[in-house]
């Protein structure tokens, strides 16, 4: 997760229905992002927004909401 920021880019209807796992609203979901370290990023669903973070950065997102920090 080094490196510059990503930016968001929205491609097609959002949401994006049928393509991956529902997260239930006050739920909470752990993703290792290498093979190489145990580094994850920990992603929650709460009132139709998902907020991911890895260590001292994340983003929100939902259908009026993107913030970065």
């Amino acid at each position: 997760m080094g490196g510059e920021p990503k930016h968001w880019k929205r491609t097609g209807d959002y949401p994006a229905v049928g393509t991956g796992a529902t997260l239930s609203n006050d739920h909470k979901l752990s993703v290792v992002t290498s093979w190489e370290n145990d580094d994850e990023v920990v992603c929650g669903a709460h009132e139709n927004n998902v907020t991911c973070v890895f260590d001292a950065h994340g983003f929100t997102v939902g259908l009026d909401t993107y913030e970065t920090w």
